[in-house]
């Protein structure tokens, strides 16, 4: 339940099999931004950035405030703390790296 509430998702019924009701969990841009941004504000506050002021162009690697480990434990936190599914191999977009690239993906793979 905290899971849910954490990641700011709603689930509708999707469809009734056989008795079995299933969720489909409606994943939002906004909330999955909201989680980001949670879990690397330390790291935004030791570079001076206030995490409202955070624009989608915002490359994490290269702007420094993620190193590629960092960037992997995220990946880490976003799956275990926010139940979000996050597989790198099927991201395809060059600029991954780049938070509203990153979050868009994030969003496809959660629908």
């Amino acid at each position: 339940m905290t899971k849910l509430i954490a990641l700011h998702c709603r689930a509708t019924f999707d469809r009734i099999r056989n008795g079995v009701i299933t969720m489909k969990k409606i994943v939002h841009y906004e909330n999955v931004r909201d989680n980001i941004l949670e879990v690397i504000e330390g790291k935004l506050d030791k570079v001076g950035i206030v995490p409202s002021e955070v624009k989608d162009s915002l490359d994490l690697l290269q702007s420094g405030i993620l190193d590629s480990l960092d960037f992997f434990e995220l990946i880490d936190t976003l799956e275990e703390d926010y139940d979000l599914t996050v597989n790198l191999a099927e991201m395809v977009d060059p600029d991954i790296a780049k938070l509203g690239v990153f979050i868009r993906e994030i969003v496809q793979q959660n629908c």
